[in-house]
């Protein structure tokens, strides 16, 4: 069990399993395997691959419920990227599951 499989599990939706192996097995949601390389598909790590999906409760359980966690390099928080132009997170679900205000249709730009 690695950190690997925490971003395989929010990369597949998986959210049961993406739940016991970081509270069971205390693995990172922030890990990455390849650092500062954009052009790897190995440089995201779990939170950021739960949004990509569009899984607002996986981001839940792996950010604690904290939204204003930084996710990335650049200072970027979860609540930055689910409120960014063309995120996976539904405005809908933005706001009943992570209870951030996306206006409609602005994550359609």
């Amino acid at each position: 069990v690695d950190d690997i499989m925490l971003i395989e599990a929010a990369r597949a939706g998986m959210t049961l399993v993406a739940e016991k192996l970081l509270l069971k097995y205390k693995l990172d949601p922030l890990y990455r395997q390849v650092n500062n390389d954009p052009t790897s598909a190995r440089n995201l790590n779990a939170i950021q691959e739960a949004i990509r999906g569009g899984y607002a409760e996986i981001v839940a359980i792996l950010t604690g419920g904290d939204n204003s966690m930084v996710i990335d390099e650049y200072g970027r928080t979860v609540e930055t990227y689910v409120k960014m132009s063309g995120s996976p997170i539904r405005p809908v679900d933005a706001m009943n599951i992570l209870g951030i205000y996306v206006e409609e249709g602005n994550h359609k730009r």
